[in-house]
């Protein structure tokens, strides 16, 4: 498995801060906790698509 650089690991340390802030880290889930999960991922991906455009980057 390659090494994440420094901003790829700050990015994921984000992440992981967020989805426990919202109680999305649990000892086991169900299918109904997988789409949570994924619901939530989808929305923060749109969120981070239009801060990218606001700052006049271009979303990947």
């Amino acid at each position: 498995m390659k090494k994440l650089d420094p901003d790829q690991l700050q990015f994921v340390e984000i992440i992981a801060k967020l989805m426990n802030e919202h109680e999305l880290f649990q000892e086991e889930y169900t299918e109904e906790d997988f789409e949570r999960v994924l619901t939530w991922l989808k929305k923060l991906r749109e969120q981070i698509d239009i801060t990218i455009e606001t700052l006049g980057g271009d979303p990947a």
